[in-house]
C-alpha cells in the first residue's frame, strides 16, 4: 500500500491484542483482509496517453469480499498510492491504507487492525521483482496480485489477447498474464479505455485472478473489478475465493 512520507504505525501491538481474542478462522480472514494493495505501473498501451513520474499519487476505495473456511468477510478500505522512484531498472511504489473497516459474518470488527505499508518494486518490463509489507502469516505477494494490474507492452489490437510470462523472482511466483484491450467506454460521463486481464500462477493450485480494468486518457486506473481463486491463507491452512472492486476517489 502507498504511504505518505513520515507516517508510522504501531501495528503489531494493535493487531496482537485483537488476534488473541479471536477464533482461528476469523483471525485468518482478518489477516488477509488487511492486505489490500494495488498499482497499475510502468506503462500502458498507446491507446492511453501515460506519463508516469516520481511523486504521482492517487487515492482509491477498495472493497473486497472473500470466504475462508466458511467465514464470510468484507473489507472497505481507502488506499493511497505513490510513485516513489523511477529508474532505468524499474519503478518503486509505496502504498498505505488510510482507513479500514472489516466485517466478519456481517459483524464489524472494532477496532480494525492497521496495515503496514507495502513497498513494491517492478522491473523495466513491468514484472514484479519485490513485494514487502503486510502481516506475518499471510501470503503477502499473492494478496497483492488480487489488486495489481500488469501493464502490457506496446500497442494492443482491440479484442486480441496479448500474452506474457513472468519468471519467478524471489518470492514472486512464475506468472502467466493475458491482457485484452476492449475499446472505449464511459464511466461517470467520462471517456475511458477498458481492458480485461487474467493472471495465473504456474502450477495446478496457484492463485488466479480475472479482472476488468478501466483507465482514463491520462493513464490513471479509475476502476477495477476482479474475481480471484486460491488465495492462500497460511495461518488457516486454507485457500480463499472472492471478489475485489477498486475505484478512484474524486480529488
Amino acid at each position: 500500500m502507498i504511504q505518505s512520507p513520515g507516517a508510522t504505525h504501531d501495528f503489531h501491538y494493535t493487531w496482537n491484542s485483537i488476534e488473541d481474542s479471536m477464533p482461528m478462522p476469523i483471525r485468518s480472514v482478518s489477516l488477509s483482509l488487511t492486505l489490500l494493495a494495488l498499482f497499475a505501473a510502468v506503462s500502458v498501451p498507446a491507446q492511453v496517453k501515460f506519463a508516469q513520474k516520481k511523486g504521482d499519487s492517487q487515492r482509491y476505495t477498495v472493497k473486497q469480499k472473500m470466504d475462508v473456511g466458511g467465514t464470510e468477510a468484507e473489507v472497505v478500505s481507502e488506499v493511497q498510492n505513490e510513485v516513489v522512484d523511477i529508474a532505468d531498472s524499474g519503478v518503486s511504489l509505496k502504498s498505505t491504507t488510510k482507513s479500514l473497516k472489516i466485517f466478519l459474518n456481517g459483524e464489524q470488527m472494532e477496532p480494525a487492525p492497521e496495515a503496514t505499508p507495502y513497498e513494491v518494486k517492478t522491473g523495466k518490463g513491468g514484472e514484479l521483482t519485490s513485494v514487502k509489507g503486510g502481516i506475518e502469516g499471510v501470503d503477502t505477494v499473492r494478496q497483492f496480485l488480487v489488486t495489481h494490474f500488469f501493464a502490457p507492452e506496446g500497442d494492443l489490437t482491440k479484442d486480441q489477447p496479448a500474452k506474457r510470462t513472468f519468471e519467478k523472482a524471489g518470492e514472486v511466483p512464475k506468472l502467466a498474464v493475458e491482457t485484452t484491450y476492449l475499446g472505449e467506454d464511459t464511466l461517470n460521463g467520462v471517456k475511458v479505455h477498458k481492458f480485461s486481464q487474467k493472471v495465473a500462477e504456474d502450477g495446478n493450485y496457484g492463485i488466479s485472478v480475472e479482472s476488468t480494468v478501466w483507465f482514463n486518457a491520462e493513464g490513471v486506473m479509475v476502476k477495477k473489478e476482479a474475481k480471484f481463486k486460491n488465495l492462500p491463507i497460511l495461518v488457516a491452512g486454507a485457500d480463499a475465493s472472492g471478489t475485489c472492486t477498486i475505484e478512484l476517489n474524486a480529488k
